[in-house]
């Protein structure tokens, strides 16, 4: 869920019907959490359908001038789509779910989106479908991007797709200098660092040390490169 705190002056002049049923929480967690919720759901429904009704309120036993109140609600099918609906997908690489591709973008956005979203190792277009799907300019990248291609024709026959928003693909090694100034425009990056090979079970010291060198020193190429962007303002990023 996304919301805001607001005082109880502004919430009632919303003017918002309130959905008054309280969710019982134990005394040891109403002593917790410090708060009381207040919602009606019919077990026929879901929370979207329930949403039209009438808002979602939070009260804080601490602060009795505030109110909190939820906005927006999370597409679990949009989730499944893209995490499991993909023509190709893979289990042992590229792994980023999108609900943490979605935290990430609202971190990167600060919940402002129209932004432009870079995610320099693409893979399979997971962050790029999050990115277009809440409504931002989106530019993808990699060393192999053929299976992105085959993604994104499938994306784009879903509901989910926002035509109205731009989708940028382009193949690019990031240990070089960018090879387009299209990625000049992007204003966040969002992405899950190069993983490098699939790791076999009996990988020793030395091998996983080597590895991690590999790993280091891809990254710092690219850092170098990402600085060169003029219109950068966050980078929001997974390690291995």
């Amino acid at each position: 869920k996304i919301g805001k705190v607001v005082s109880l002056e502004e919430f009632i002049k919303m003017g918002k019907k309130l959905l008054w049923t309280n969710i019982r929480l134990k005394p040891s967690d109403k002593e917790k959490y410090n708060f009381k919720r207040y919602k009606h759901i019919l077990l026929s429904k879901s929370d979207l359908e329930e949403k039209s009704r009438g808002v979602e309120a939070i009260f804080f036993k601490t602060f009795k001038d505030k109110v909190g109140i939820v906005d927006f609600y999370q597409n679990i099918a949009f989730y499944e789509a893209v995490d499991f609906q993909k023509p190709v997908r893979s289990m042992g690489i590229w792994m980023m779910p999108a609900k943490l591709t979605h935290l990430m973008l609202n971190f990167a956005t600060n919940l402002d989106y129209g932004k432009t979203v870079y995610d320099p190792f693409v893979g399979l277009w997971t962050t790029i479908f999050v990115a277009n799907y809440f409504e931002n300019n989106s530019i993808g990248s990699d060393l192999n991007i053929t299976p992105s291609k085959q993604n994104l024709k499938w994306f784009q026959t879903t509901s989910f797709y926002k035509r109205e928003y731009k989708i940028f693909l382009f193949k690019q090694d990031i240990t070089k200098d960018f090879s387009t100034k299209l990625v000049n425009y992007a204003n966040v990056v969002v992405s899950e660092w190069y993983l490098g090979p699939t790791v076999g079970k009996f990988l020793n010291l030395k091998e996983a040390e080597n590895l991690s060198r590999s790993f280091e020193n891809v990254y710092l190429e690219w850092i170098k490169n990402l600085i060169k962007l003029e219109n950068l303002e966050k980078i929001v990023i997974t390690f291995p």
